[in-house]
């Protein structure tokens, strides 16, 4: 869009702006005041006011809705401009799941224009169909969005030694996720196993909301003092890049660090849960996604089983054999690898039949936020003259 003459305006948390920028993106950069995520946004009187007179500023000819699972901010938005041209994705059938207040589906009819997707379409091809239909080309994007293979390890050489060889591992849970991951003990396992099969040193990465979960499998290694925890120690992205940049490769779970791993072009295998089912696989021939293929994938993370099948049904020894494997190969290629569910998952499923349970628990959790709202503004006289007082 960009190098077709496109004037942009994107509106992002800080870490996206912070990539676009060093991706070489020039747009009027918006970091966006509340997070449209949080109940705090949903609460306030005035949501993204600061966000929509910038908005106004810019006067755009298009809004396009880039999440496609839309939240409070896109409702914002979409009742704040009713007369500006506007868009985003569509989900023909099946559960579409969102993080505002509304049903997609009503967001969706405000809509000028759609795209049309299916839930397990893999993000990096909805983005493609995104930039085909504004683009009007059937040009066939890469994924290296980055302006240059060699971007990444320019970024490294301004980034000190961390240690000789080594590989970046970010596999504990994070703090407040509804999916608690793989489970420590599993990870420590095949750390360990790992330990004594390869030369290379572990370097633990992650932001502050997973330095309890990476800790924990840290410490269980049978020799931590050979390894560095640098969970919540790499203050810009900037810095994440250059340590995994200069590493051998990535092992962990699903999560952005796995992406920033893909695009620097370096052995990855991630463990994938089936909230999303496949839909943010990396697109990378260097990348390799191991999950299990259980019929109840693509929940959204709200699961209604004791434990999450959809990871713990990935046999003892599996993921460190693979990384091995990985390592040793000359291009790294692994196919991705969607294993079948065991008896046992099967059965949990049968004696656990509760039908439509995403939508069920999206729309309870609609419901009391919205009440949450009602409650939050009938209550601001209050608030206003307890804060005062307290001045």
């Amino acid at each position: 869009m960009q190098e077709c003459g496109w004037e942009l305006q994107l509106l992002a948390r800080g870490p996206t702006l912070e990539l676009a920028d060093l991706a070489g993106i020039k747009a009027e950069f918006v970091e966006l005041s509340q997070n449209p995520y949080s109940k705090e946004a949903k609460c306030s009187l005035q949501p993204f006011k600061r966000d929509f007179a910038t908005i106004e500023k810019f006067n755009p000819g298009i809004l396009f809705f880039a999440p496609s699972q839309p939240t409070f901010l896109e409702e914002q938005i979409t009742k704040k401009f009713p007369y500006l041209k506007k868009g985003g994705f569509f989900l023909k059938e099946g559960f579409w799941p969102s993080e505002g207040l509304e049903n997609p589906r009503d967001l969706a009819k405000a809509y000028q224009f759609q795209i049309e997707v299916f839930g397990g379409l893999p993000d990096f091809y909805r983005n493609q169909l995104a930039c085909r239909f504004l683009l009007g080309s059937q040009d066939v994007l890469t994924p290296y969005f980055l302006p240059s293979a060699q971007w990444p390890q320019t970024i490294a050489k301004d980034r000190p030694d961390t240690c000789s060889e080594y590989v970046v591992v970010s596999p504990g849970v994070r703090s407040g996720d509804y999916f608690k991951g793989w489970g420590a003990h599993n990870w420590t396992r095949e750390l360990k196993k790992l330990e004594s099969a390869i030369p290379h040193q572990f370097v633990f990465v992650g932001g502050p909301n997973e330095i309890k979960g990476n800790s924990e499998i840290f410490e269980g290694l049978s020799d931590s003092k050979r390894h560095l925890n640098l969970t919540g120690k790499t203050k810009t992205l900037k810095d994440l890049i250059g340590v995994l940049a200069r590493s051998k490769g990535y092992l962990g779970k699903d999560c952005g660090t796995m992406h920033l791993a893909s695009i620097c072009n370096i052995p990855v295998l991630a463990v994938f849960g089936g909230g999303h089912r496949d839909r943010f696989f990396p697109p990378y021939k260097k990348s390799t996604s191991i999950t299990v293929d259980v019929p109840c994938r693509g929940c959204d993370w709200r699961c209604h089983l004791s434990e999450h099948i959809c990871v713990n049904g990935i046999p003892k020894g599996l993921v460190s054999e693979i990384f091995e494997k990985k390592l040793s190969l000359s291009d790294n290629d692994f196919p991705n690898l969607e294993l079948p569910a065991p008896k046992y998952a099967l059965d949990m499923l049968k004696n656990n039949p509760i039908q439509d349970y995403p939508e069920q628990c999206h729309q309870i959790k609609k419901d009391r936020q919205k009440m949450e709202c009602r409650t939050t503004v009938l209550n601001w006289p209050l608030r206003a003259i307890q804060s005062f007082l307290a001045k």
